[in-house]
């Protein structure tokens, strides 16, 4: 112990207490604040159950917990140097730190009712207090550095020097917070959340403290309920906007046009992959940094525990525990002593299961978001399938569904366990790399087993990915077998073929069970291999250290070598799950990046849309009607001139904009119509959105609604062969037109060629823009499951009068008075209590 130590202690005593009087000031301030407007103001009566954070919200809760901890350790360094240095207690040494605690911990309660409160003016006092704090403890550094000289191993500098930094970094937040919410310089508000105002949004996550995210108290009244009660659906409410499936999928889509794009340029296929790193890649990334964080907390718990076991050695045996001659307590002997590590061990453990809990929830989160993406994705492009990709075989209703739950379902578990794919060899490398450290050879020799078991995991994974495969396929079989049986099914009954069709079921049934009884064989050798590995490289260590090694196994040694053998248990283990999901998810993803290159109904290069309403309801200049009478269909490409027109569609009747370009050297096989993916579903709805296409003048005249010039269509896209050619038709408005011919001859192929579900690869298309409203009846009509009347609203608003004339149009009302409940009467599936005649009539009514 230092001679002058008595000396250069008594000389910041008067520093200390000045620095205890400020700190106790501002704790009083601050508290007296929160007392006063929280009981006295009109802000006593305020409540709510959400908080919007304000910019800089979480740094400022990370800083205020890494100030904390700081002044913990300067708390603990007080009462150690005190124990350590001194016959008599010396107060001056821990409490000024406590007092600044105190006031830390009141800081960032006084930040969070100013953010609850909504009053950014009250961070006034906090910009009094940071400067204040900075400039005790710079005094107070300096006093040090001229009583002794600076050492950056001396704890309490440590202290002091770290607290200057978090100190100034606060202030600067503050600064931010007056200039973005008080006085608004370069800072655009963000717009006020609707799901604030949603009453039945429970789910507050976005709207709550950095404490309340972390520990998820937010749910503690759901905790309560599920106490007292069984919950229901009703008791979660809806879903905050950035978890709805059409947020979702918009995300997604926007990503996947971005790669389209990009892949358009290299003349190469879109790329599902690049899609998901390019929507999901920065939360993923951050997700992974946090856990890397937990990681190193709990690779520093093995060392903790080391340090504990030594102490309590030399405690036990009487040893001197280690000091330096020095006023104050070093780095190496405050994080020497046995109480520290205990705490220390028990802040890593709690900081641990908090980043690793947090980051599991995230990848949890996006799990979900990317399954629900790709499930919309596919339900999209269902509704998109030109029919000669779904007539010729290669897209089948069991292989839509597989994309919708198998091949969704293995992304997102393959999402949440990415993480181990590669953190999981990395942690086996670093935790055998200190293991090295600590037994030198006698580890190595215990992890030579490692990758002996690394290529068994390999086989079985190769093993189980070839099964999946086969698993995919036998589903795709059965389900559409199912889905023929159930189609088939009054054929079935009255012909009495159940069981021969159900015999065709269980058979490929029974193969799919053993295909994944099979599979189930090899995940348990491969779950057992990895629960037995660390055990087997455990005992091999300790026997080979005891061989090689002439030192003894030491207590410290031993516990050390156990913890970190202990952490090996769980990356092997997950390693090996994470491989077979991998080895799940790329077939997977392959299947459905095959599905969305399908062919599509009317996919033209010059961006055409589906047919729309027109512009009836658009709201343009009077020359720019004049010019663009006509929507043109063609895969010639047509030059307009005319400036940009701005119209009103769909039933939420927002704004779009048509933009007119130039298109020059189109592709010879153009397809005849081009749908919006971001339109309301059905072809032609009021809501179908006018994407950019090309306008030609005066090319269709006024009293012609649909016009066919030298159109020639094909079913297949890739074919050479086409069904119709020299198609020349002109339908006048009003007009009653019949296409009569033989079987075969193509009548229903030139309606198909009308709708756009046939590739154009001459001639062009062109409809009247302002009568150009289409309905159409199929030979085999459509039934809901609904009511009569929803069946024939389908979705429209009801108006008796025009609703009646339809009814006696259609020679619907004599089926109307026999039905039990009129056209309220509940149709079931198929119109199975419907006569041929009948849904026709339906179906036509509906079209009306």
């Amino acid at each position: 112990m230092c001679d002058n130590s008595t000396h250069c202690r008594q000389s910041q005593r008067n520093l200390d207490i000045v620095y205890c009087g400020i700190h106790l000031c501002f704790l009083l301030l601050l508290s007296s604040a929160l007392i006063i407007l929280g009981c006295f103001t009109a802000l006593r009566n305020y409540s709510s159950k959400m908080l919007l954070p304000y910019p800089g919200h979480k740094r400022k809760w990370m800083l205020s917990t890494l100030l904390i901890l700081v002044l913990l350790c300067g708390v603990g360094e007080g009462v150690l140097t005190d124990v350590t240095r001194n016959s008599v207690t010396q107060p001056h040494l821990y409490v000024p730190q406590s007092c600044a605690l105190l006031c830390g911990l009141i800081s960032l309660v006084y930040y969070n009712y100013l953010e609850y409160w909504k009053r950014p003016h009250l961070t006034l006092l906090l910009v009094l207090y940071w400067p204040t704090a900075i400039a005790i403890d710079v005094a107070r550094l300096i006093k040090q550095t001229g009583d002794i000289e600076f050492d950056i191993t001396i704890m309490r500098q440590v202290v002091i020097l770290t607290c200057i930094v978090i100190y100034g970094c606060m202030l600067c937040l503050e600064v931010n917070l007056i200039r973005t919410k008080i006085l608004g310089w370069c800072y655009n508000e963000k717009a006020y959340p609707t799901d604030v105002n949603n009453k039945r949004m429970f789910y507050r996550f976005n709207y709550g403290n950095l404490l309340s995210k972390t520990m998820f108290s937010f749910l503690n009244w759901l905790f309560v309920l599920g106490y007292k009660r069984p919950l229901e659906m009703d008791d979660l409410g809806c879903l905050p906007s950035d978890f709805e499936c059409r947020y979702v999928y918009s995300v997604f889509q926007q990503a996947y046009d971005s790669e389209k794009a990009r892949a358009l340029q290299k003349n190469r296929p879109p790329s599902l992959w690049k899609t998901y790193v390019r929507a999901y890649g920065w939360p993923i990334l951050l997700g992974v940094s946090i856990r890397v964080l937990a990681d190193v907390c709990l690779i520093l718990i093995p060392f903790a525990i080391g340090g504990v076991i030594s102490y309590a050695t030399r405690e036990y045996f009487g040893e001197e525990q280690p000091t330096e001659n020095m006023c104050y307590v070093t780095v190496n002997e405050f994080f020497s002593n046995g109480y520290v590590l205990v705490l220390v061990i028990c802040v890593l453990t709690l900081a641990k299961a908090i980043l690793l809990r947090f980051a599991h929830i995230m990848f949890d989160w996006y799990a979900i978001r990317v399954q629900s993406a790709l499930q919309a994705l596919t339900y999209e492009k269902s509704l998109h399938l030109s029919t000669a990709s779904l007539s010729s075989g290669d897209m089948t209703i069991g292989q839509i569904t597989n994309h919708m739950s198998v091949d969704a379902t293995a992304i997102f578990w393959f999402t949440m366990y990415q993480p181990w794919l590669w953190g999981g060899p990395i942690m086996v490398v670093v935790v055998i790399t200190l293991l090295y450290y600590e037994m030198g050879v006698s580890a190595l020799i215990g992890a030579a087993f490692i990758p002996v078991f690394g290529v068994v995991q390999y086989k079985i994974t190769d093993i189980l990915a070839r099964l999946k495969n086969l698993i995919l396929e036998t589903s795709d079989t059965r389900l559409k077998k199912i889905n023929e049986l159930l189609q088939g099914m009054k054929l079935l009954k009255l012909c009495a073929w159940e069981e021969m069709f159900c015999s065709s079921v269980e058979k490929v049934r029974e193969q799919q069970v053993k295909l994944m009884m099979k599979s189930g064989a090899y995940m348990i050798v491969g779950l057992s291999t990895a629960k037995t590995l660390t055990a087997i490289v455990t005992l091999i260590s300790f026997v080979s250290y005891s061989l090689l090694n002439p030192d003894p196994l030491t207590p410290e040694l031993a516990f050390v070598a156990l913890a970190f053998f202990a952490q090996l248990t769980v990356p092997i283990l997950v390693f090996a799950r994470s491989l077979r999901f991998t080895a799940e998810a790329i077939p997977s993803m392959r299947r459905i990046q095959t599905f969305c290159e399908a062919h599509e109904i009317g996919e033209a290069v010059n961006g055409l849309p589906t047919m729309t309403r027109g512009f009836e309801d658009v709201d343009i200049d009077e020359q720019i009607v004049e010019d663009c009478d006509d929507a043109v269909y063609s895969n010639k490409g047509t030059v307009l001139d005319s400036p940009e027109v701005s119209g009103t569609y769909g039933h939420n009747r927002s704004k779009r904009n048509i933009s007119a370009s130039k298109t020059a050297g189109q592709s010879d096989s153009t397809s005849l119509l081009k749908s919006d993916h971001h339109s309301a579903y059905g072809t032609f709805e009021p809501g179908s959105s006018v994407i950019e296409t090309t306008l030609e003048e005066s090319d269709v005249p006024e009293d012609i609604a649909l016009q066919i010039t030298d159109g020639a269509f094909s079913w297949n896209p890739d074919g050479s062969t086409n069904v119709l050619n020299n198609i020349n038709i002109q339908i006048p408005v009003g007009s009653l037109l019949m296409v009569v011919g033989l079987v075969g001859s193509g009548k229903s192929s030139l309606l198909s060629a009308i709708l756009g579900e046939m590739t154009t690869t001459s001639g062009m298309v062109q409809f009247n823009r302002k009568k150009n409203s289409v309905s159409y009846v199929p030979q085999k009509p459509w039934i809901q499951n609904a009511t009569l009347r929803d069946n024939i609203l389908f979705g429209e608003m009801f108006n008796q009068k025009r609703y009646s004339a339809v009814i006696a149009a259609c020679a619907l009302q004599p089926d109307i008075d026999i039905l039990p409940a009129g056209d309220m009467t509940e149709i079931g599936e198929r119109g199975i209590n419907l006569s041929g005649g009948q849904k026709q009539r339906v179906s036509m009514a509906r079209a009306m």
